[in-house]
């Protein structure tokens, strides 16, 4: 029996049923082995085509089996173009549309996984992004160790670190990954396999001795003096302007660049004293915050008011994209001397520690502000700047020259 994959229609003349007919049979063989099943169709002796493998006049019958001929070619193909050897047995069920193996393979599990995260009103573009290209990386992956057909319960520490070392020296997305990137990459497939785990597709944890390693971060964030020097420069661009202001707009308030864009007149406010708030519906955590605005936000607030743009879209803000602040932001930073890649995350970082922290703000209010679910996240903002220890050691003096 020659190793080439073949496929071919015979008629069972053992089992011939009361009407005459004979069950139409698959042979599909490779490699000295083969798998022999029913077609579900019928012929006659007299109506088959022993040489075509087809009936003489039932096209019906005929269409049939050559899309069951066809499901063998293709899965064939498949085989091929993963590199991976032929699996008779997966091969008669994929022919037959039966799954005999109730255990799937890993790349649909995460295909399936992320079709489902996709389809989730509570979990961000971002997120849903961020699994995709789980999905992306481990199919490259997989493809690249020739085991595309890999089950899911087959995933153990061993393929984790080999995954591990794959992300490590890939350029995949045009760039290496940074450590903490690295990390979240395991994060979320080590979510995958907890689920795995959980419906019994897995008898352990494949993380369970591979460590997921993050290095400290610094939060960059302005100075009082970097956020002034934003604030005079004198702008001939109407897009930097509005770059400028949002960011700025975002520095006052803490608002990450998605809330602040999505703002409309609806959600300001005036409490009993008069005094301008801003609520709003966190995107990422769907926690409701209201906050009092400083006198920049408000002054930012009043000058696009009137703007045609403004008064179309009912929004309090100009339009921009984040991509285009971020742009914009790097030529702000360079006019204004600022040192840092300015992006516009660091508006928030800014709030957190210039505006709040270092004026005495609590980390428990600020935790409140930011919308953060846990106060371990909060306190990463936390840092005991200069300017909070110089003004700590002052009070502290005080209180002993004049207690």
């Amino acid at each position: 029996m020659s190793s080439k994959p073949t496929f071919t229609f015979y008629l069972n003349t053992y089992k011939k049923d009361k009407n005459g007919k004979l069950p139409i049979y698959m042979r599909l063989a490779h490699n000295r082995k083969k798998k022999e099943l029913d077609s579900g169709y019928y012929c006659s002796e007299e109506e088959w085509n022993t040489k075509k493998q087809r009936t003489k006049s039932n096209y019906t019958t005929n269409d049939q089996l050559a899309d069951l001929e066809g499901r063998f070619y293709d899965k064939i193909n498949e085989f091929k173009k993963s590199e991976s050897q032929i699996d008779l047995e997966k091969l008669k069920n994929y022919v037959t549309n039966t799954v005999v193996d109730t255990i799937p393979i890993l790349n649909d599990y995460i295909q399936l996984y992320c079709t489902n995260v996709g389809l989730r009103t509570d979990v961000t573009h971002y997120t849903k992004d961020k699994y995709g290209q789980i999905q992306q990386t481990m199919e490259a992956y997989l493809k690249k160790i020739k085991r595309s057909n890999l089950l899911i319960n087959e995933i153990d520490f061993r393929l984790i670190d080999g995954y591990d070392s794959f992300l490590r020296k890939s350029n995949f997305f045009g760039k290496q990954l940074a450590p903490n990137t690295l990390a979240k990459y395991h994060t979320r497939l080590k979510t995958i396999c907890l689920k795995a785990l959980n419906e019994g597709l897995l008898k352990a944890n494949p993380y369970t001795n591979f460590k997921i390693k993050t290095v400290p971060t610094t939060r960059s964030y302005l100075t009082l003096q970097e956020i002034k020097n934003i604030e005079k420069l004198d702008l001939d661009d109407e897009g930097l302007e509005k770059s400028r202001d949002v960011f700025l707009f975002s520095v006052y308030t803490s608002l990450r660049f998605s809330d602040a864009s999505a703002l409309k007149k609806d959600n300001l406010y005036h409490d009993s004293k008069k005094k301008v708030h801003v609520k709003w519906i966190v995107k990422k955590s769907k926690q409701q915050i209201s906050l009092p605005l400083f006198d920049i936000p408000i002054k930012i607030i009043e000058k696009y008011a009137t703007s045609d743009e403004c008064k179309i879209f009912n929004t309090i803000l100009p339009g921009v994209t984040n991509h285009q602040a971020n742009i914009d932001l790097k030529i702000i930073g360079k006019l204004a001397k600022i040192k840092m890649n300015l992006t516009y995350h660091v508006a928030r970082h800014t709030f957190a520690t210039t505006m709040w922290l270092d004026n005495g703000g609590s980390i428990e209010v600020l935790q409140k502000i930011l919308g953060h679910s846990n106060i371990r996240e909060t306190m990463i903002y936390a840092k005991i700047t200069s300017n909070l220890l110089e003004k700590a050691f002052e009070e502290v003096n005080n209180k002993l020259n004049h207690g």
